[in-house]
């Protein structure tokens, strides 16, 4: 958990929340607190206590509200961050790499 530092909040827009929630318990040993899903805000989500805040995974239910739009525009960097959670969590940082970011 230390690897995380003093997340507080932390929201991950994903394609895919359960295998998000599965990768991030893979990764950081975080477990699902609570799922919840807003029909209002056109998103499903995960919530993963960090300790002394949470992880929000948010996959999108609908593509024209916020959290969709959001994953249209922003979802081609998926790899870029994937490959840096990978490289922390295999205990190689990569100072100034910024997750989201190509690789």
């Amino acid at each position: 958990m230390a690897m995380l530092g003093d997340v507080v909040e932390l929201s991950v827009v994903v394609r895919d929340v359960d295998a998000a929630a599965a990768r991030f318990t893979q990764l950081f040993g975080l477990s699902v607190h609570r799922r919840d899903s807003s029909e209002r805000f056109g998103f499903k989500n995960a919530i993963l206590p960090t300790g002394i805040g949470h992880i929000e995974l948010l996959q999108p239910t609908d593509p024209d509200k916020a959290v969709g739009r959001f994953l249209r525009v922003r979802g081609r960097r998926r790899r870029g961050g994937e490959a840096a959670c990978e490289r922390r969590a295999g205990g190689q940082p990569s100072p100034g790499h910024r997750v989201g970011a190509p690789a």
